[in-house]
């Protein structure tokens, strides 16, 4: 507006607020600065001052020339102006009145004003105006006065006495103006701060306030309850003093960026030091709070407790890898494993790796002497053996009663696992060694001793968790170790019973063209007993078995007749009157025109030869036996691997999820809350929920558990055809096929095997699977269009994987043909008796 000397007058209603935010933390109320309602206000008075006091006193408004200037003044400013009479009626309105009602002055005076007001308000706006008129006394009041548009707007409305010149009341003259805007932010701004204080006081997040510099503030409870200060100690607190050293380099250079305006926020996981000096993971949101000048004002940090998640990582992590080294080491020994070294070595490998173990052994129990012999031993104990106990070197001898001596015989004593991370007299300093922390655990097989594992750690401490492993680790190694070993001694026992079978003696015989001795046996008169005389003609038949007697005389007639050689087998009385079986085989021998002159041959005690061949045969099935236990070891293994992730894992996962969204609603704030950062966490465990069942579906898919194995198959070829993009074709023929859960596996695993090959080896590109049913059988035909292979040179490749579906196959009593030339693919059928009618 312009006053009386042309000068122009700016007047700015700045309603912005900020915060007193250390009052507001602590709950002492909240300041606003002059720039909202006082500063409305006094512009206001302003205002108001100047209309009431125009024109100059000593003008009279009686004079219709002061009262034309008055209007013409009020008409060109912003504010709604009024004027009444000495009758109470309103005889004026302004331009500006006009404009916000949308009405003319006929309209308003009078009283044709009131019908703009809500009529809410409308009986408290004349109650006010008549009883200060009647006292002649200023008034100021708040109604809704409806604008041209139909809206209510909230106006202020301030009215004061005129007088003459001469000193006469002649009415009043009022202003108002809309403070709509001002109320909606004011109501705004109390409702926010009344949000932020309920969160700032119950959040489960940690909140601090902090200065420029870093100081602490003002912090809620649960801020104060994660570290374990009070309010009162860390106001005296800099941020640096409860950060861990190992994330205070990168907090202080976010810190620094802040204050150079370089950066307006950060976050950062990290670790704080609580009060009683132990550590707490949180996940930290700074953001920054800046005057109007850009300058850092306030800091506030948002934290949140991520302990437990943390732990759950680090134990998923864990798990993980002890599954996966268990799974390694049982592959390992069945595959690589040629000696009981080999298995001894693997074993130690992996017990060190999953304890994080710097030295240690293990050994076996030797069964002749009870000794407790180490096979595979780290450089820094083993050098420790042999330069302080060279009396012991890598072997501890029991007591007469039995007992082990040394600090890890009590193990090997009681049959139990235990860790001990005491300091002990076992001090090696000569070798600057030192076993405070070490564990022990016996290989026990059948309540058998067949070996330990000992761990050495100087510098962590063993826990519970490593006694765990190391169990689920030695039971792999006790099968193996029992297995080999009967490997051995069956190799043994096959080898002596060779050897006594090919030096036993053979009996040379002759006969006559009619099959009589006529010449002296003495190989057969020594083995038999017979005297010369009783074995003449046929009286030799009286030391073969009467059963087996006809036999012999067929075959031998039948030789005779068709003048042929002849081999059979019967039982011979010795002369200690013990029955042994003898192959018996004929030639004859012919004169010069052809015909038969004489018979010869031999007898050969083969008796022990087929208990060799029997003990073989029985070895082979122990072995396949051994194998098969190994193999269900290791797939209950892989069984419980997988429900270990899915069950335990997934379900600390999902928990850990649950917690975030329960965190994300409490955290539904406006653009600048954390609520945004918390979503990437949720996003982040459904990934790691998706790899947990991943994993735990390759250990061991569980529609081979529920559905048999025709879903089993075809989720597998679907998975093979995703994986590599060689594409399956299906021909199930919709045959019903029932198998057992031993039955299931195997075959599940044989196409495993099959479909590893193939990806690795046959540069196919397409893979037909057949199954189909004929009389009894069930056959399983998988066919590929690679380079195919020589058959006869596989078993000279080390072809394992051939040789493992091969003995796969056998333990379910099924037959595995294989069928390939170089370029023309390779065709692999697997037979197996169905058992639907028996089941």
């Amino acid at each position: 507006m312009k006053t009386k000397d042309q000068k122009k007058t700016n007047i700015s209603l700045n309603l912005n607020s900020t915060f007193d935010i250390a009052n507001r933390a602590n709950g002492t109320g909240y300041v606003v600065d002059e720039t909202t309602e006082d500063f409305l206000k006094k512009a206001y008075d302003k205002i108001f001052g100047f209309i009431s006091n125009f024109p100059e006193s000593g003008l009279d408004f009686n004079n219709p020339q002061t009262e034309e200037k008055f209007r013409a003044f009020v008409n060109t400013i912003p504010v709604l102006v009024w004027t009444s009479s000495e009758d109470k009626l309103f005889n004026y309105f302004n331009q500006s009145w006009l404009d916000f009602t949308g009405r003319t002055l006929d309209e308003e005076i009078g009283n044709g004003w009131a019908e703009g007001v809500h009529p809410d308000d409308l009986d408290f706006c004349i109650k006010t105006y008549t009883e200060h008129f009647d006292k002649r006394l200023p008034f100021e009041m708040e109604y809704r006065l409806r604008r041209r548009d139909g809206k209510y707007r909230c106006v202020i409305d301030r009215g004061l006495p005129r007088y003459s010149a001469d000193g006469k009341f002649i009415g009043y003259i009022g202003s108002c103006a809309d403070i709509s805007d001002f109320k909606f932010a004011q109501k705004t701004l109390i409702e926010n701060e009344e949000r932020f204080r309920v969160i700032f006081e119950n959040s489960h997040s940690g909140i601090a306030f902090g200065d420029k510099e870093g100081n602490l503030l003002a912090t809620n409870k649960s801020f104060q309850d994660l570290i374990g200060y009070t309010q009162a100690e860390l106001e005296t607190l800099h941020f640096s003093n409860i950060t861990h050293t190992d994330f205070l380099q990168t907090e202080l250079k976010y810190f620094t960026e802040i204050q150079t305006g370089d950066r307006n926020k950060y976050r950062l996981k990290k670790k704080y030091i609580k009060k009683n000096k132990s550590t707490v993971w949180v996940d930290l949101a700074v953001s920054v709070i800046r005057d109007q000048a850009g300058e850092s004002r306030y800091l506030i940090g948002v934290v949140n407790d991520i302990n437990d998640q943390k732990i759950a990582e680090d134990k998923l992590n864990r798990e993980l890898n002890i599954n996966i080294a268990i799974n390694e080491l049982s592959s390992a020994l069945i595959v690589q494993a040629t000696s009981i070294k080999d298995i001894t070595d693997l074993t130690l490998h992996y017990a060190s790796f999953l304890t994080k173990s710097k030295e240690g052994y293990v050994s076996i129990i030797d069964k002749q002497n009870g000794n407790n012999v180490i096979k595979s031993i780290t450089p820094n104990l083993k050098k420790y053996f042999y330069t302080v106990r060279k009396n012991r070197v890598l072997t501890s001898s029991p007591d007469s009663k039995g007992n082990y001596k040394g600090i890890w015989g009590r193990s090997l004593n009681e049959l139990k696992s235990f860790f001990d991370n005491s300091p002990n007299s076992e001090k090696l300093n000569n070798i600057n060694l030192s076993i405070n922390n070490f564990l022990s655990v016996p290989a026990i097989v059948e309540k058998n001793l067949v070996g330990q594992i000992v761990l050495i750690n100087s510098s962590q401490n063993y826990e519970a968790s490593d006694i765990e492993i190391i169990e689920r680790l030695i039971r792999l190694y006790s099968v193996a170790l029992v297995q080999k070993e009967k490997e051995e001694r069956l190799r043994i026992s096959e080898q002596r019973y060779r050897s006594l079978a090919a030096a036993t003696s053979q009996i040379v015989w002759t006969t006559n063209v009619c099959g009589e001795i006529v010449n002296d046996q003495p190989l057969w008169r020594k083995y038999t007993g017979q005297s010369r005389e009783e074995i003449k003609l046929f009286g030799w038949l009286d030391a073969v078995h009467p059963e087996d007697r006809k036999k012999i005389i067929k075959v031998w007639m039948n030789a005779t007749e068709l003048i042929s050689t002849f081999k059979t087998e019967f039982r011979v009385r010795g002369e200690n009157k013990e029955y042994r079986l003898f192959n018996l085989s004929g030639v004859p021998v012919r004169n010069s025109d052809g015909s038969v002159r004489e018979w010869v041959g031999t007898c050969s005690d083969i008796t022990d030869k087929r208990r060799a061949e029997e003990l073989i045969r029985n070895s082979e099935m122990q072995l396949r036996s051994l194998n098969q236990h190994l193999e269900r070891a290791r797939e209950e293994e892989r069984i419980h691997i997988s429900r270990e992730i899915h069950d335990e894992l997934g379900h600390l996962l999902t928990i850990l999820k649950f917690d975030l969204i329960e965190l994300q609603d409490d955290l539904k704030q406006p653009s600048d809350s954390p609520q945004h950062e918390i979503i990437p966490l949720v996003g982040l465990v459904d990934s790691l929920i998706d790899s947990v069942r991943k994993i735990a579906t390759e250990l061991r898919p569980g529609v081979l558990d529920h559905l048999g194995i025709i879903p089993a198959l075809d989720w597998l070829s679907q998975q093979f055809q995703m994986r590599t993009k060689i594409k399956c074709e299906y021909d199930f023929n919709q045959c019903s096929i029932e198998l057992n859960k031993e039955e299931t596996t195997v075959v599940f695993r044989i196409f495993q095997e099959i479909f590893t090959n193939i990806a690795r080896h046959s540069k196919a590109t397409l893979v037909s699977i057949k199954i189909k049913k004929e009389d009894s059988k069930i056959i399983f035909v998988i066919k590929d269009n690679g380079i195919g292979f020589d058959p006869d040179e596989k078993h000279n490749t080390g072809s394992h994987g051939l040789i493992g579906i091969s003995e796969r196959a056998l333990s379910i009593n099924g037959e595995v043909d294989i069928s390939s030339k170089l370029g023309t693919g390779t065709i692999i059928t697997l037979t197996i008796n169905d058992n639907t009618l028996e089941k």
